[in-house]
């Protein structure tokens, strides 16, 4: 879900190829210690505000301040992050990181002004940042990705709708679209995919279920 709704400063291709996405380019001090990169001028977050360099900061420096989830990618190694400009952040390393640019497919850019608005700040837990916004985040998104939540049961589902103005643009096929349930008994799979209420399921199916599944007409394993 997260990275249907948030972009990264780079992708992968299918080989695991490292690519330009939110940044351009980028270059490496002979050092290995600062890491610059230059980002597109014309990204909008799903509130219409441009996405700049600040953001991308912004979203490392709370990373490495939460310490939680992802955030291992980047302990230890990276110092913290700044914006000169509006299209360029630099990053600067507490030692060499070999594989530090293909990291950042998970550093996840967030919308700093929208979520420093709604930081509960009776929650200490980072100082002067309050929560950080992670309980906000919970239920709400503050991306520039190719979908947007529309609504979120934190233990049940998410559901989220296209981003019409999504800065890499559409093709024909594009789902408008789509729902990730949490769904656990491998009945109600086996069930729902039956009658056409699930596309998809994930690979951690039993053997039973799997070929439960495999002999259902439409449907593929």
């Amino acid at each position: 879900i997260v990275f249907n709704v948030y972009d990264t400063l780079v992708f992968t291709e299918i080989d695991g190829t490292v690519i330009p996405h939110v940044a351009t380019d980028w270059e490496c001090s002979d050092d290995g210690l600062i890491y610059t990169f230059h980002i597109r001028d014309d990204i909008k977050f799903h509130d219409g505000s441009p996405l700049e360099a600040s953001h991308v900061a912004f979203s490392m420096n709370r990373a490495l301040a939460i310490g939680e989830g992802l955030s291992y990618l980047w302990d230890g190694y990276v110092d913290y992050a700044e914006a000169t400009d509006a299209t360029t952040v630099v990053f600067h390393m507490k030692k060499t990181y070999a594989v530090f640019v293909s990291t950042l497919v998970r550093l996840a850019v967030l919308n700093e002004e929208l979520v420093m608005a709604n930081v509960d700040s009776s929650n200490s837990s980072y100082g002067d940042k309050g929560d950080y916004g992670k309980g906000w985040l919970a239920t709400n998104d503050a991306g520039s990705g190719p979908y947007m939540t529309k609504e979120i049961s934190i233990t049940d589902y998410v559901t989220c709708e296209k981003y019409n103005d999504y800065w890499m643009g559409w093709g024909e096929k594009s789902p408008e679209g789509f729902t990730v349930r949490a769904i656990n008994e491998a009945a109600t799979i086996r069930t729902m995919m039956s009658n056409g209420e699930l596309s998809i399921t994930d690979e951690w199916e039993t053997q039973d279920t799997l070929e439960a599944l495999r002999n259902m007409d439409g449907i593929d394993v």
